[in-house]
C-alpha cells in the first residue's frame, strides 16, 4: 500500500478526485481482505503540549540539487532516504541490484535539499511574536536526520544536524525574534533542509554505513573520511503548537526494593517497586502545573490520581521527578518468553495549567476570535511499563555468605556472567540485530515487529542490538515487551568518545525516548571496543547512570565488567565510580567461520582454506557444570551463510545466477574486512564467499560453483545455507554440554540478500522475493526444534547428554537414541534409559555412552512424568559429513490443502516415492510465512506439516511458488 500511497499522492496535486476515489478502493479492499494485520508505524512518540501537525508522510516533501538543474521532480517521503526517493522516481535503479551501488555519481558528493511549506495564520504569527502571548509557541521538531545538514525557513539559519541518533527541537519563538525582521509570514513559508558534503559530523551516524561484512560496500566516504551511504530525514518530523507547556520528554523507570534474590519472586509475596516518574519540561515562560499520574494496576474507583503541585517551572527546559511504590498485591511481574506472561501496564500523566496561565490567554483573544474559551488545554502522555528485576551475575550467588556480604559491594566479580529476572536463573539463548536495511526508507514497522516475533518463535529469549548500527524503531521495543524478548543493548558510537556535544544530547535522548521499556535490560557502552577505548569508560557510562539507574551497565560487549560503579550481586548502577575492571573477559565473541576459496570484499581474497568439519562433535564429561562452578557466556558466534535462491536471484541478473558470479573473478587484496576489489563480478561484492563451506561437508571440487542458471545457483545457495546451519549447530551443541550460560549468535537478520551472517533473509517487504521480517533459513528452524529448546540432547563420538536449563524437574525422562537405516528409513534402537531423573535448571546435565552408532542418528528425550510423554528434546545428528552417508535422490511432492486450517495456517502434505531416507527436506516458497518443520530428516513417505502465514494467508502464492529440496538430489 505504501508505494502505491506514494504514487498517488504525487497524483493528487493534478486530480485529487481520482486519488481520493483510488485510495478508497484500496482502503476497502484492506478493510475485508481476510486476516489483514493491524497497522503499525514506525512514529516515535511526540512531544506532548499541545496540537501537533504532520510534516511527514508519502510525496510530503520534494528533494532537489542545485547541480542538477534537469533533474525532473522528486517526492520526498518522510520517514525516509534519499536513495529510496530517487529510485521510486526512476531517476536510479535499486541500488541493491547488480553492482548499481558503485553508480554513485549522481548522488555522492552534491548537495541535495529537502523542502516543503508550513502554513501559518495570522494567529500563529500572532502567538509566536507577540509580547503578549509569552507563553505560546510552536515548536519546529526533527526526530532524526541523517548526515550533516542544515535547516533553515524562509532562507533564515533555523540550526543544524551533526549526529543522526539526536532529536532536534526549535522554537519558532525564538526563531522569530532572533532575526529583524522575523522572516515568518502569514500563509506559506519555506522550510528546508540542506546536506551538504562539506558538513563535518565526526561520525556521528551508523558505524556499518557504507560496509560491514554483510553489508553492501558502497565505495563513497564523507569529506572527513567516514565510509557514507544514502542521507535524509530518516524520522518523523512536525509541528507541535503548545499554549503553555510542553512535556519533552516522560521517563518512567521501576526498581525493585527488596534485597537480591536467589530464588524466583512469588506472585504477591515480594518486596514492593518503587517507580521514579520524570518529567523533563519546555515552557516558553516561567509557569506552574499540577500533576496527576493514574497507574492502571491501581482502579480508578479505588484510588485517586497520584497529584503533585510543581509550584515553578522556569522558562525553557526543565525536569520535575515524583516516586511512588507498587506493592505486590497490586501487580504482576513480567516475564522473559517462555517463563510466564509479560503483564504490561499504563502509567498515564496529566498536567493542568494554572489558573492565571487560563486567564492570560483568555484574555489575549481578541474580538471574534473565541473570546471567554480556555485555550491552555491540560498536557497528557502515557508510557506502558512493567516490573522485573534483571540482574547480571558474576559471582556465586547460591553461596549465601557471598550474598550476604555483597549485598552492598560494588564491582563485578570473575566467576563468569549469567542471569537472573525475578530472582530465577536463565540460560539466555539469542542473537544480534543489525539495521534491517541499508536505506531507510524501505524501514517498515511490520517488518520491524515480525522480526521480534520470529526470533520469539525460534526459541530466543533475548536480542542484543549491535553498537555499530541504530537504536531502532519504537515498533520493535513495543513487540519485545509484549512478547517477553529482552534486549541487550548498546550504545550507538564508534567505539570512542569524541567528547562532542551532539553525541551527549543523542546519548541523552535515546535513553529518555528508551526508558521505559521493560524489554530492554542492559546497555553496554560500545562494541568490542573493551570499554576504556576513547574514554567510553567512564564518559559515556557517566551520562548513561545520570540518565538512567534501573537497568544493568557493562562497560562494552565483550566485556570484564567493573572495578566499582556497580553492585556486585545484580550489575546494577550503585552510585560509586564507574571505573572499569582490569581481570579476565566472562564474555566472549566467537568462534566464526566463513567461506573462502572465490576473490570477495571479505574474507581470504587468494586461498581455499578447508577447516575441519567438527563430525562427530567433541563431547565429553569434563569440567563441573552449575550455578556456583565457573562459567562462560558467548554474545557472538555465528557462520557465515547465503540467502536462499528466492531472497538472491531478483537482486541479480539471470545471467549472473551463480555462487562465482557467472563471469571472470575479480582480483581482490587486503585482509578480508574489507578487501579492496577490482572487477564487475557481482558475487565478489556480496560479502562471503561459501565454497569452502560446501566442500568441507558436501565434497566436490570448485568447478561446481561455476555452473549459471536457475537450478544451478538453487543448488549451491541450498548446499550453502545446510552448511552454514551445520556449523552453527555443532557450535551450540558443543556450548551447552559445558558450563555456558549465554549463547547469541551473530547474526539474527539480514541487511540485504547477500553472503551474510543471519540466520533469517533479508526481510523488506516491498522488494520482490522477499518476506516481511525475512524468510527463516534452515539454521531458525533448527533453533526452534533441538537448538533452543530448555532441554536438548547431542551425540558425539562416543558421548550424549541430556542438559535440562529450565528452572524446572522433570522427575522422569525417557531417552531414546536410534540409528538410522540408509535403506529402508528404518529406526533402530540403539541405546533407551528410562526413568532418569532430570533436576532443575539451568545447568542440569546427564551424560551417557551410546553403542554401535551409525553415521546418522535420531535421538529424544521425553517426559515420562505422570506417563504424559511430552517431547522435552529431539534431534538428528550427523556423525559424519554428509557426502558420506549414500543419499538418495529421492522424489518428494507436495500438496497444499485445499482449505486453510480455522487458525489460517494451511496443511502441507509430502510423499516419498521410495523407502530410502531423505535428510534436511526444506520447503521454499515466495509466500509469507514459515512452515511448522523444515530442513528436516524424512522416513515416513507420507508425512503433514503446516504453513503458518506470517500476514494474511495467500493459499495460491504458496501453492504456485513452493519448492521442496534436500541433500539426496545434490550430493
Amino acid at each position: 500500500f505504501v508505494p502505491f500511497a506514494r504514487k498517488m499522492m504525487m497524483v493528487a496535486r493534478r486530480s485529487p478526485v481520482i486519488v481520493s476515489v483510488a485510495l478508497l478502493v484500496v482502503i476497502l479492499s484492506s478493510c475485508f481482505a481476510y486476516g489483514a494485520p493491524p497497522a503499525y508505524t514506525l512514529d516515535d512518540a511526540p512531544i506532548a503540549g499541545g496540537v501537533v501537525q504532520s510534516l511527514s508522510g508519502p510525496a510530503s516533501w520534494s528533494v532537489s540539487s542545485p547541480s542538477l538543474p534537469n533533474l525532473k521532480e522528486v517526492a520526498g517521503n518522510v520517514p525516509g532516504d534519499l536513495l529510496t526517493d530517487l529510485f521510486e522516481a526512476k531517476v536510479i535503479p535499486d541500488p541493491i541490484y547488480e553492482n548499481n551501488i558503485l553508480n554513485s555519481t549522481l548522488w555522492d558528493n552534491r548537495v541535495w535539499i529537502y523542502q516543503r511549506d508550513i502554513v501559518l495564520s495570522q494567529q500563529d504569527i500572532q502567538d509566536i511574536s507577540s509580547s503578549n502571548s509569552s507563553s505560546s509557541d510552536i515548536l519546529l521538531v526533527f526526530d532524526g536526520i541523517k548526515m550533516g545538514a542544515s535547516i533553515a525557513l524562509n532562507n533564515a539559519p533555523v540550526g543544524t544536524s551533526l549526529s543522526q541518533f539526536e532529536r532536534l527541537v526549535f522554537s519558532l519563538r525564538v526563531f522569530s525574534k532572533s532575526v529583524s525582521p522575523s522572516p515568518l509570514k502569514v500563509g506559506a513559508n519555506t522550510l528546508t533542509v540542506t546536506f551538504d558534503p562539506n558538513m563535518v559530523t565526526g561520525g556521528l551516524f551508523a558505524q556499518c554505513t557504507g560496509g560491514w561484512d554483510w553489508a553492501p560496500y558502497s565505495e563513497t566516504k564523507t569529506r572527513d573520511g567516514y565510509t557514507s551511504f544514502g542521507l535524509g530525514l530518516w524520522k518523523t518530523v512536525y509541528l507541535t503548537r503548545l499554549s503553555w507547556l510542553a512535556l519533552t520528554d516522560l521517563v518512567v523507570q521501576t526498581h525493585y526494593t527488596g534485597t537480591f534474590p536467589t530464588s524466583p519472586l512469588q506472585q504477591g509475596d515480594h518486596a514492593p517497586f518503587k517507580i521514579n516518574v520524570t518529567l523533563h519540561l519546555k515552557a516558553a515562560t516561567a509557569t506552574s502545573a499540577r500533576l496527576q499520574v493514574r497507574p492502571s494496576w491501581v482502579p480508578s474507583e479505588q484510588q485517586p490520581a497520584l497529584s503533585a503541585n510543581i509550584p515553578s517551572i522556569p522558562a525553557g527546559e526543565s525536569t520535575f521527578s515524583v516516586q511512588f511504590f507498587a506493592n505486590a498485591s497490586q501487580i504482576s511481574l513480567w516475564w522473559p518468553a517462555g517463563l510466564g506472561k509479560q503483564t504490561l501496564y499504563d502509567l498515564d500523566v496529566l498536567l493542568s495549567p494554572p489558573a492565571s496561565v487560563m486567564m492570560t490567554m483568555n484574555n489575549n483573544k481578541g474580538e471574534g476570535e473565541g473570546k471567554g474559551e480556555v485555550v491552555a488545554a491540560p498536557v497528557t502522555d502515557s508510557r506502558r511499563i512493567a516490573f522485573r528485576l534483571y540482574a547480571l551475575v558474576t559471582g556465586n550467588d547460591t553461596d549465601p555468605s557471598y550474598v550476604a556480604r555483597s549485598q552492598n559491594a560494588t564491582g563485578s566479580d570473575s566467576l563468569g556472567m549469567r542471569v537472573r529476572v525475578n530472582g530465577q536463573p536463565i540460560y539466555i539463548r539469542g542473537a544480534n540485530v543489525i539495521p534491517m536495511d541499508t536505506m531507510e526508507g524501505r524501514f517498515s514497522a511490520d517488518a520491524h515487529r515480525r522480526m521480534a516475533l520470529s526470533a520469539r518463535d525460534a526459541m530466543m529469549n533475548m536480542v542484543r542490538i549491535w553498537g555499530g548500527g541504530i537504536y531502532l524503531p519504537q515498533i520493535f521495543y513495543d513487540t519485545c515487551d509484549e512478547i517477553g524478548l529482552m534486549v541487550m543493548h548498546d550504545l550507538m558510537n564508534r567505539g570512542s568518545w569524541t567528547g562532542a556535544p551532539r553525541e551527549e544530547s543523542a546519548y541523552r535522548y535515546q535513553l529518555r525516548r528508551l526508558s521505559y521499556h521493560p524489554s530492554i535490560v542492559q546497555w553496554n557502552g560500545c562494541n568490542e571496543c573493551n570499554g576504556t577505548a576513547g574514554s567510553i569508560v567512564p564518559n559515556a557510562m557517566n551520562v548513561l547512570v545520570s540518565e538512567d539507574t534501573s537497568r544493568v551497565m557493562w562497560p562494552s560487549c565483550p566485556g570484564n565488567g567493573w572495578s566499582s560503579g556497580a553492585n556486585k550481586l545484580s550489575s546494577l548502577p550503585d552510585g560509586q565510580p564507574i571505573v572499569q575492571s582490569r581481570g579476565p573477559f566472562q564474555e566472549h565473541h566467537g568462534p566464526y567461520q566463513h567461506g573462502s576459496g572465490w576473490p570477495s570484499k571479505n574474507g581470504d581474497p587468494a586461498n581455499l582454506e578447508l577447516f575441519g568439519s567438527q563430525l562427530p562433535i567433541n563431547i565429553y564429561p569434563s569440567d563441573p557444570i552449575g550455578l556456583g562452578r565457573p562459567n562462560f557466556f558467548i554474545s557472538e558466534f555465528g557462520s557465515s551463510v547465503w540467502s536462499s535462491f528466492e531472497s538472491l536471484s531478483p537482486t541479480v541478473d539471470p545471467s549472473h545466477w551463480s555462487l562465482h558470479g557467472g563471469s571472470g573473478m575479480d582480483t581482490c587484496s587486503g585482509y578480508g574486512f574489507p578487501n579492496e576489489c577490482i572487477g564487475s563480478n557481482v558475487m565478489a561484492r556480496r560479502n562471503y564467499p561459501c565454497d569452502s563451506m560446501v566442500m568441507v561437508y558436501f565434497g566436490g571440487l570448485q568447478y561446481q560453483f561455476d555452473g549459471v542458471g536457475e537450478e544451478a545457483f538453487r543448488r549451491q545457495l541450498y548446499l550453502c545455507q545446510i552448511a552454514g546451519a551445520l556449523i552453527v549447530k555443532i557450535d551450540i551443541e558443543q556450548f551447552r554440554s559445558q558450563n555456558a550460560f549465554g549463547t547469541m549468535i551473530w547474526q539474527l537478520n539480514e541487511i540485504w540478500p547477500t553472503g551474510g551472517w543471519g540466520t533469517i533473509e533479508y526481510g523488506t517487504p516491498s522488494l520482490s522475493g522477499q518476506v516481511v521480517g525475512g524468510r527463516w533459513k534452515p539454521i531458525h528452524y533448527w533453533l526452534r526444534e533441538s537448538l533452543f529448546t530448555d532441554v536438548i540432547i547431542a551425540c558425539g563420538q562416543d558421548w550424549c547428554y541430556v542438559k535440562n536449563d529450565l528452572y524446572q524437574a522433570f522427575p522422569k525422562v525417557n531417552i531414546q537414541v536410534y540409528n538410522v537405516n540408509m535403506s529402508t528409513s528404518a529406526l533402530e534402537s540403539i541405546y533407551l534409559e528410562q526413568g532418569v531423573p532430570l533436576g532443575a535448571g539451568p545447568g542440569m546435565i546427564h551424560w551417557f555412552q551410546m553403542k554401535n552408532p551409525e553415521n546418522l542418528i535420531t535421538a529424544l528425550v521425553t517426559d515420562a512424568s505422570n506417563n504424559n510423554g511430552n517431547i522435552l528434546a529431539q534431534n538428528t545428528i550427523l556423525r559424519t559429513e554428509p557426502r558420506n552417508l549414500g543419499l538418495k535422490p529421492v522424489a518428494i511432492t507436495a500438496t497444499v490443502a485445499s482449505q486453510p486450517n480455522p487458525d489460517q495456517s494451511i496443511t502441507v502434505m509430502l510423499t516419498k516415492n521410495a523407502q530410502e531416507p531423505a535428510l534436511y527436506v526444506t520447503l521454499s516458497t515466495l509466500a509469507e510465512g514459515s512452515f511448522s518443520r523444515n530442513a528436516f530428516l524424512m522416513v515416513d513417505n507420507k508425512m503433514s506439516l503446516t504453513f503458518i502465514p506470517f500476514t494474511s494467508l495467500d493459499a495460491f502464492l504458496l501453492r504456485t511458488s513452493l519448492r521442496v529440496t534436500h541433500l539426496g538430489m545434490y550430493v
